[in-house]
């Protein structure tokens, strides 16, 4: 193996943004390791400004709202119960993902998907920054998949 792309974390906005990063990573000859969740994300809060809207509703839809909307904590203030509302729209348009899915949009590659609902880290003190564990659990989760391949291959 020669050049590695891992994923890892939450996808979100899936159709929009996994066939893209396929594509570059098939343009580069990489293999792909994948270490996610079964989940879909739905992060809405702690907007850091336009950038960080626009990846989470695309260009088309950024581009329509009011200036001090876009900036950080706008949308939130702006449209009572926006998390939950958004939550629930994430949750009835977004699919699953599921190991069938990610290997046919990457072509054959690694994939280790995992419900979050059934992971506990045990750290009930730290309950705040589970997100954090989540991320730090899924980046090395990919790169011992990585870590694998390159024993099996011996590169």
């Amino acid at each position: 193996m020669r050049l590695a792309v891992c994923i890892s974390g939450q996808v979100r906005n899936a159709d929009a943004t996994l066939p893209p990063l396929a594509k570059l990573v098939r343009e580069i000859g990489a293999e792909v390791f994948i270490s996610t969740w079964k989940q879909p994300g739905t992060k809405v809060s702690g907007f850091q400004g336009p950038w960080h809207v626009q990846r989470m509703f695309g260009p088309v839809f950024t581009r329509f709202l009011p200036q001090p909307i876009l900036g950080s904590g706008g949308i939130p203030q702006a449209v009572p119960h926006f998390e939950s509302l958004v939550a629930q729209e994430v949750a009835r348009s977004s699919r699953p993902m599921t190991i069938e899915y990610l290997t046919e949009v990457f072509n054959g590659a690694r994939v280790h998907v995992e419900d979050a609902e059934l992971l506990d880290f045990g750290f009930a003190t730290m309950s705040s920054d589970n997100n954090s564990l989540r991320m730090l659990y899924k980046i090395w989760r990919a790169n011992e998949m990585k870590r694998l391949r390159e024993s099996q291959s011996g590169t």
